[in-house]
């Protein structure tokens, strides 16, 4: 049997967005894990401490990097339920358009704090 070459393309999209899925939830236990067994380590006792413990160099990535992962699962799990279950186009663009925006606002958002703009 040959296999058409039509059918490669979204096979192999959906593997990626597997892997991806995977990936970006093991990233998200590994520094829930991390956050957790620090935290339960040695406490921020006031706020300062706090701030400084979660902008210092190696929280800021791990966090950007927890949030990005966060966001990229979300984005998919989201569009993959809105294309399994909304069936007229327009409305799965409507609220795909959406949910692509508000990650984005959510995504800047994030980067404005762990950059420390606000």
């Amino acid at each position: 049997m040959k296999i058409q070459p039509q059918y490669i393309g979204s096979t192999r999209r959906g593997l990626g967005e597997w892997f991806a899925q995977r990936v970006s939830a093991v990233v998200a236990a590994a520094f829930g894990l991390y956050f957790l067994v620090a935290l339960c380590l040695a406490p921020p006792t006031d706020l300062e401490t706090w701030r400084a413990w979660v902008l210092g160099g190696g929280m800021r990535l791990a966090l950007g990097l927890f949030f990005a992962a966060t966001l990229i699962h979300a984005w998919i799990g989201m569009r993959s339920v809105f294309l399994d279950y909304l069936k007229p186009m327009s409305l799965r663009l409507v609220v795909s358009t959406a949910t692509g925006l508000g990650l984005a606002v959510i995504a800047l958002w994030v980067a404005a704090l762990l950059l420390g703009a606000v």
